[in-house]
């Protein structure tokens, strides 16, 4: 949500700021119950494309087939990709992101994290007092044991499945 905030909040007064339908539910769900004021994002469709063709401004994608046939219409002399995510997702053996990237003509990496403080981690589950905690996207999952030595923390192995039946 960070990313989506501060990429939104980039884009100068008169230019568009596009989304899907999913980014754009996140953003209004983020709105509506932690009280924050995200920014307003238009729903991607054809009927807005000459406008943003024109005008400028940001879209939000994600590397699949429909945002591939989207950046394919826009001038690639004329474009930008910011890849925002870990480079490790790119040099993973058989991604396709490069394909991906090269779309745009031009891309850039502008990495923007993702990743929570031990403090803010700690802050969260305080406010939902999750019956687990599953650490996630972490070189040292064990230290969640350590951070909440009185909670249920399930540490899982690459591809295992928990079930909480």
């Amino acid at each position: 949500m960070d990313r989506i905030d501060a990429f939104a909040n980039a884009v100068p007064e008169g230019k568009y700021c596009v989304s899907d339908k999913y980014q754009q539910s996140l953003v209004e769900v983020v709105s509506r119950h932690q009280g924050k004021k995200m920014p307003q994002l238009l729903y991607y469709g054809d009927n807005i494309l000459p406008d943003i063709q024109k005008l400028g401004g940001l879209i939000f994608v994600r590397a699949n087939p429909r945002f591939e046939r989207i950046i394919k219409m826009f001038d690639r002399s004329r474009s930008i990709l910011l890849y925002s995510m870990w480079d490790g997702y790119i040099n993973k053996p058989g991604s396709r992101l490069p394909e991906f990237l090269s779309l745009a003509g031009t891309w850039e990496k502008l990495h923007t994290s993702g990743h929570a403080s031990a403090e803010d981690i700690r802050h969260v589950a305080e406010k939902l007092s999750p019956e687990v905690i599953i650490p996630m996207h972490t070189d040292a999952p064990q230290r969640m044991k350590q951070l909440f030595p009185a909670s249920n923390v399930a540490v899982l192995q690459d591809e295992e499945w928990f079930s909480c039946m």
